[in-house]
């Protein structure tokens, strides 16, 4: 017990400083970069170390470990090859090799990191604990935590101390999917429910459209498996009535989704960036397999958006989306060995039967977020490292019941 306690307490730590090393207090010090060095180190260090436990656990780990470390750099390299083909300096590679090192390692070699629902809820109670001393730092040092909010309900919204309040939101909600799938499979009690009701209100607060949209789909998906669970001991008639259901659900969604985006005057602003990119590049084949990090590493990373506007001449547009950040840092290769990454955590999920469902629906949350901000290939966001090692951990997680002692 005293070794899962501890596992637990080196988790909820690691992700508590993930979050607290993108405050706004540690980048108005200067020291935010040194904060996310560290943080992403330690979780490194702890995916690598379980990996390689477990390897060495099982019979045939040495076929096993070959099999994982090829595709690792299979991935890994169709990730950064192309910044080894333009004339960029060591630093600016350096932009490219390091986060991409981090995400690959998440993706590919955390299947056991988080391999049970209580080291999930632990993760999430980090990242909640690391809001609120971001927001407890920002107010001690009069920084704001509130941002303007457009096209929203309210003038400005919540940002926790972190520099957006969408991604203050987007880490809300991954502290409220660990906690609900922990008691959505294994027991709700009053703490976990009070708090995620917190968080809800905390999402509510932060006036971030495109969260509240996650936020909605995460519990359809939920709802979903729910009724899929049910489902299997009704009669045929049951199962094609709630199957049409279903159906009509689902249609209604994507058309509310579709409507809601339609009508973003900020998600059109997107949409142009996407455009421009793509117009101006559309017959330059090297950039478009290989990325673009000669031109958009030429200054700061902070900076990196205005060195490709004033390239192609696109001020109307933005270039927020997760895959068209991809497709400019990385290429068509890296968008291909994203693909791979997924691919490879989908074939786990099948495996086990029992959370695919779970596992691939929260891959759908995350994949709809690429198309409002670059969680999927960020590690200054917690949002895109959380998903990937939830959804590698429900490969192995099991559904029974934990025993009281170990909560």
């Amino acid at each position: 017990m005293n070794k899962f306690i501890n596992k637990n307490v080196v988790i909820f730590t690691t992700f508590m400083l993930l979050v607290l090393s993108e405050a706004l207090f540690f980048q108005k010090n200067g020291i935010n970069t040194i904060a996310n060095f560290i943080s992403c180190f330690i979780l490194s260090i702890g995916v690598f170390v379980t990996f390689i436990t477990n390897i060495i656990k099982q019979k045939k780990y040495k076929f096993k470990l070959f099999l994982t470390i090829i595709l690792f750099l299979i991935i890994f390299g169709l990730i950064v090859i192309g910044a080894f083909f333009q004339s960029t300096s060591l630093i600016a590679k350096a932009r490219i090799i390091y986060p991409a090192l981090i995400l690959t390692t998440v993706m590919i070699l955390s299947k056991n990191y988080l391999n049970s629902f209580q080291l999930i809820r632990s993760a999430s109670y980090g990242i909640f604990a690391g809001l609120l001393l971001s927001t407890t730092l920002a107010i001690i040092n009069n920084i704001s935590v509130l941002e303007v909010a457009h096209e929203s309900l309210f003038n400005y919204g919540l940002n926790g101390g972190l520099q957006y309040k969408n991604y203050f939101a987007a880490s809300l909600l991954a502290s409220f999917i660990g906690i609900m799938l922990y008691c959505y499979k294994n027991k709700f009690n009053y703490f976990d429910i009070v708090l995620m009701i917190i968080i809800t209100g905390l999402i509510f607060m932060s006036a971030s459209r495109g969260t509240y949209l996650l936020f909605a789909s995460f519990i359809m998906m939920l709802f979903f498996d729910f009724i899929k669970n049910k489902i299997k001991k009704l009669s045929l008639n049951k199962k094609v009535f709630i199957t049409i259901l279903f159906t009509i659900l689902i249609l209604t969604g994507i058309v509310f989704a579709i409507i809601f985006v339609l009508n973003s005057g900020t998600y059109l602003y997107r949409i142009r960036g996407v455009n421009n990119y793509l117009n101006y590049y559309k017959d330059d084949l090297f950039h478009l397999v290989l990325g673009n990090s000669e031109v958009v590493f030429r200054g700061s990373s902070d900076v990196y958006v205005d060195i490709l506007r004033s390239t192609i001449e696109g001020y109307n547009g933005s270039f927020e989306m997760g895959f068209i950040n991809v497709l400019i840092k990385n290429g068509i290769l890296g968008l291909i060995g994203y693909f791979i990454a997924y691919m490879y955590m989908i074939i786990n999920l099948v495996k086990n039967k029992k959370n695919i469902f779970l596992g691939i629906g929260i891959l759908i949350v995350l994949l709809m977020s690429s198309f409002v901000e670059a969680y999927v290939c960020s590690i200054h966001a917690i949002f895109g490292i959380y998903c990937y090692l939830v959804i590698t951990g429900l490969s192995t997680c099991n559904s029974k019941k934990i025993k009281e002692d170990d909560v």
